[in-house]
């Protein structure tokens, strides 16, 4: 059995979630009874009133038949309200359920997944829930509402008049054999829809995280006409569906009104030849004005219905995730102070290039390690493969005696400490972003301080009026990149760990600042495993062990000393080109 939970999102799903709220469904229930039961009284009531009361002149029952009605539309108001209220209450619960459950399926999905394009997709996943709540809150009431009223006032129709009840049957049918018919239109301008909304809200993303970028190089007003281009063509596709929408219900509209014009038709036939009562003929008109909304909602509920499938399927779609491995059994504990092997990995992220290809690498635990290389040549891949944030397509990763892939990620990121080249400050605290807690009798200042402190970083933060409570990002509390990367690194040092993955570290600090860190850094761990991802070769040269990577393959590893005596490609790519 596979250690992972799946959730599948269906209809099923989301009414096992509302089984957990069983008790206000009954209420909900009962309440719809009640409510019920009070309108059944209405019609008669109006027949009596015109029957009894008008007929006989009797003043007393009009007084009595006008207190009851009013006595009824108050409890049927009061009834609704609640029933309302509940249903809201319950669908706004098994929406978040929901929510929960689909970030839990998104961030499940491998570290390559998480580009922009697809991040303006997850964002338009969650109208997708806020479009089935609103169909768990508003739609399932108003549905459930109107067949009660539908089944009620329709036995009441045919109580009246057999052939009443029939031509409201038929005209019915009709409405639901049109409305079914333009279905799979609706589906398809949909599906448009949601994709072209995606593509504007990624355009949005990427206007506004690449706005430094887009400055310098005046493509402001380009990539703004380029939103405005994408924004049009997604209001095309709204006016599409609400031209469609007009269509559909245009039809509706017009059927529902030649219905009532042949009832009332009939009913007044009916009572001109004495077959039906003045009293009754009020009676049906109540009824068909009782009859007109939840057959409309009843309607409506089906291309409603269908948005919610279609949200369903997508937001299904969007967390499905085929893991070889979910069926592994992980092992509880990661092995303490143990050795990194990496065995013949290879990874590809397309099909006709491997970023790391044919791996072998011995990390003996307590050693400083270099990945050092050009751009290109895998260095962050290969990180990301020992930090289990993607898996190889060849080979194996161990850590001691065990191999990483029976290792759950959860477990061995615990062990680890990582700066990727992605990583980044949060819209918190100082405290928060060094720490990851939000309490502070949870956090060790004394070792904040110290981290700080190590990475050169403390004066500027004492700086602050906050200091360690400043939020980032507000009351222009913003860092340079190289303050920035030093708060990284403090975090990085902060985390108490037995593996230290830093992937170019230094690469916004100067050369004095960068000396000062990276000596404290290996002072504080030295009897930790630190593996360094770099293209300076300073930075290599002072590690205990340097693997040197060129297009994807491991070509020479050794110490400085031994790998200079070489003179092969590391001599000749960067002795060659020392730095200054």
């Amino acid at each position: 059995m596979g250690n992972r939970e799946q959730f599948k999102f269906s209809f099923g799903y989301v009414f096992s979630l509302m089984r957990r709220y069983s008790s206000g469904i009954a209420l909900i229930i009962a309440l719809n009874i009640l409510w019920s039961l009070l309108q059944i009284c209405i019609p008669f009531l109006t027949k009596a009133l015109v029957d009894q009361g008008i007929e006989n002149r009797d003043k007393e029952i009009v007084v009595l038949i006008l207190i009851s009605q009013i006595l009824l539309f108050i409890g049927i108001t009061i009834a609704d309200i609640y029933r309302k209220w509940l249903l809201r209450h319950i669908g706004v619960r098994v929406n978040l359920f929901l929510i929960v459950n689909f970030l839990k399926g998104i961030i499940r999905k491998p570290f390559t997944f998480f580009n922009v394009h697809e991040q303006g997709n997850t964002v338009q996943h969650f109208n997708d829930n806020l479009r089935i709540e609103q169909f768990l809150t508003n739609n399932t009431s108003d549905f459930f509402n109107a067949l009660i009223k539908i089944f009620i006032y329709g036995v009441l129709l045919f109580i009246f008049s057999v052939t009443l009840g029939w031509i409201f049957v038929i005209f019915n049918v009709l409405l639901a054999i049109w409305v079914s018919l333009c279905m799979e239109t609706r589906e398809h301008v949909d599906d448009l829809r949601f994709e072209v909304s995606a593509e504007a809200r990624t355009e949005l993303m990427e206007l506004f995280t690449g706005i430094i970028d887009l400055k310098s190089y005046n493509q402001e007003k380009n990539r703004i006409n380029r939103w405005d281009q994408v924004q049009s063509s997604f209001s095309s596709l709204r006016l599409n569906l609400i031209r469609l929408n007009q269509i559909i219900f245009s039809v509706i509209n017009g059927l529902a009104e030649l219905r009532d014009i042949l009832i009332i038709f009939f009913a007044a036939w009916a009572t001109i030849d004495g077959t039906m009562t003045l009293g009754t003929l009020l009676a049906v008109q109540y009824i068909l004005g009782q009859l007109n909304e939840p057959v409309n909602k009843l309607i409506e509920f089906l291309p409603q219905y269908q948005d919610a499938k279609l949200s369903l399927d997508r937001i299904n779609k969007a967390i499905t995730l085929e893991d070889p491995d979910d069926d592994i059994v992980y092992i509880d504990n990661v092995p303490r102070s143990a050795d990194i092997q990496v065995d013949n990995v290879t990874y590809s992220y397309s099909p006709n290039k491997p970023a790391v290809k044919n791996i072998t690498m011995n990390i003996p635990f307590g050693k400083s390690v270099a990945i050092l290389g050009e751009s290109g040549s895998g260095k962050s891949t290969l990180m990301r493969l020992m930090l289990k944030l993607i898996r190889a397509d060849d080979g194996a990763i161990s850590i001691g005696t065990k191999k990483l892939d029976i290792i759950s990620s959860e477990q061995w990121l615990n062990h680890c400490s990582v700066i990727l080249q992605e990583s980044l400050l949060f819209h918190r605290s100082i405290l928060y972003n060094i720490t990851f807690e939000n309490d502070e009798s949870k956090v060790d200042k004394e070792r904040i301080y110290r981290c700080l402190e190590k990475c050169m970083i403390l004066d500027v933060v004492e700086s602050l009026p906050q200091g360690l409570y400043a939020m980032v990002g507000a009351d222009h509390v913003n860092f340079s990149k190289g303050q920035a990367q030093r708060l990284l690194l403090a975090r990085a040092l902060y985390k108490d760990v037995d593996y230290y993955f830093l992937d170019e570290p230094f690469s916004a600090l100067d050369r004095i600042t960068y000396r000062k860190v990276f000596k404290n850094l290996r002072e504080e761990l030295k009897n930790k495993t630190l593996i360094i991802v770099t293209h300076k070769m300073e930075v290599a040269m002072k590690m205990d062990v340097i693997y040197l990577l060129e297009e994807g393959e491991l070509v020479e590893s050794g110490t400085h000393e031994s790998l200079s005596t070489l003179g092969n490609r590391y001599t000749k790519i960067f002795l060659s080109d020392e730095e200054d």
